[in-house]
C-alpha cells in the first residue's frame, strides 16, 4: 500500500511539473496573440483615419458641382482688385478671389435623367 501512495505522490508531481514547463509557452502565447490584437486595431484606426483626411482634402479641392476648382495662390483679384490669400487663376488668365469666383455662374452640369421620369413621358405622350 506504500507503494501506491509513493506512485500516486510522484505522478501528482509529474503532472504539476507538467504544468510548470508549459505555462510559460501559454502566456508567451497570449502575450503574443494580445499584441497582435492591438498593432491590427492601431492598424486599422491609422488606415481610417487616413482614408477620412484623404476624403477631405479631395472634397476640399472639389466645388459643389463636383468639378476642380481651378489652381489658386496669393494674389491680386483682378474683379475687385483686393489681395488676396486664396487667388483662382482661371485659364482664360483672370484671376478671381473666392468672393468674386463665388460670384460667377456655376458650370452648366447635365442633369442625371432618371429612367421612371422618362417612361412616364412615354406613356402620358401615348395616351
Amino acid at each position: 500500500m506504500p507503494t501506491i501512495l509513493v506512485i500516486q505522490a510522484y505522478s501528482a508531481i509529474e503532472t504539476y511539473a507538467r504544468l510548470l514547463m508549459t505555462a510559460p509557452l501559454f502566456v508567451a502565447g497570449a502575450i503574443l496573440t494580445v499584441l497582435v490584437v492591438i498593432t491590427a486595431i492601431k492598424w486599422f484606426c491609422h488606415w481610417a483615419t487616413q482614408r477620412a483626411a484623404r476624403k477631405e482634402m479631395l472634397l476640399s479641392r472639389m466645388g459643389p458641382d463636383g468639378q476642380p476648382y481651378p489652381p489658386s495662390g496669393r494674389g491680386l483679384c483682378d474683379a475687385c482688385q483686393k489681395s488676396s490669400d486664396k487667388v483662382y487663376y482661371m485659364p482664360s488668365g483672370q484671376r478671381l478671389c473666392v468672393k468674386c469666383y463665388g460670384k460667377l455662374p456655376s458650370r452648366h452640369v447635365q442633369p442625371r435623367l432618371d429612367t421612371e421620369t422618362e417612361t412616364e413621358d412615354s406613356t402620358n405622350a401615348t395616351t
